[in-house]
């Protein structure tokens, strides 16, 4: 949109760009990211189970009940919890670099990869301090 200055012509019309760009794609992203963690999260359970059945012969009761008894709700709640994290690190991050980008299509190119970098070191030192934090949440 900043190449073909779709951003300006938003600007020219007394619109925020903030407003009517970035804002709903971060609403999005935290709206999208833990709803496809829980669907992943289900999915996961679903095939180890299929797997525990089918390959290992063993019986679906005794999985899911080992599967009660090991996993708990924290576990969960932490992965999930986190997501909101990621979902607001990527979101304005990618926002950020899209909204500034410059150079036509090559500058998009680099503009991409640069956020999807930032992001990546974010998640990374965010997941950190978010274990930590929850480890003490959770474990208290």
């Amino acid at each position: 949109m900043k190449v073909t200055q779709q951003i300006d012509a938003i600007r020219a019309l007394g619109t925020s760009p903030i407003k009517r760009i970035v804002i709903p794609r971060i609403i999005a992203c935290l709206i999208a990211a833990p709803l496809l963690v829980a669907l992943g999260n289900a999915f996961g359970i679903l095939g180890s189970l299929a797997v525990e059945v089918w390959e290992l012969g063993l019986d679906p009761m005794f999985c899911l009940e080992k599967m009660f008894t090991t996993v708990q709700v924290k576990d969960y709640l932490t992965g999930i919890g986190k997501t909101f994290f990621f979902a607001f690190f990527i979101s304005v991050t990618s926002c950020y670099f899209g909204m500034n980008v410059r150079g036509g299509t090559q500058g998009v190119g680099t503009a991409t990869t640069r956020a999807v970098v930032v992001s990546s070191v974010m998640i990374l030192i965010g997941d950190f301090f978010l274990t930590k934090a929850f480890f003490f949440l959770f474990e208290r």
